[in-house]
């Protein structure tokens, strides 16, 4: 048998128990997703927000589809181009007038 003076001994480790570091890495993997999620505006991740077509993208996409000939894409691209934006709103003007 072996001596070994008492003063040498190994002090013994705390265990390092897994459930409380996993559920700590699964607390943070869940705040960074809740707060890409609310940065997206709600959209979940990977999917990019979808913006309606434009008047010009509808305009290209009836020509690309044979609906209307030539002449009639650019009298209506023509148009497009030269209409004025919307007037205000109703209560847009009120508001801007009082």
């Amino acid at each position: 048998m072996l001596d070994v003076p008492t003063g040498h001994l190994p002090q013994r480790r705390r265990p390092v128990h897994a459930v409380p570091l996993l559920q700590g890495v699964h607390d943070v993997v869940g705040v960074v997703a809740l707060v890409r999620y609310l940065a997206r505006g709600g959209q979940p991740t990977g999917t990019p927000a979808a913006r309606p077509p434009t008047p010009q993208q509808i305009l290209a996409e009836r020509f690309a589809r044979g609906e209307i000939d030539e002449d009639e894409y650019r009298k209506r691209m023509d148009a497009l181009r030269t209409t004025d934006p919307l007037p205000p709103r109703s209560d847009e003007q009120t508001s801007a007038a009082g």
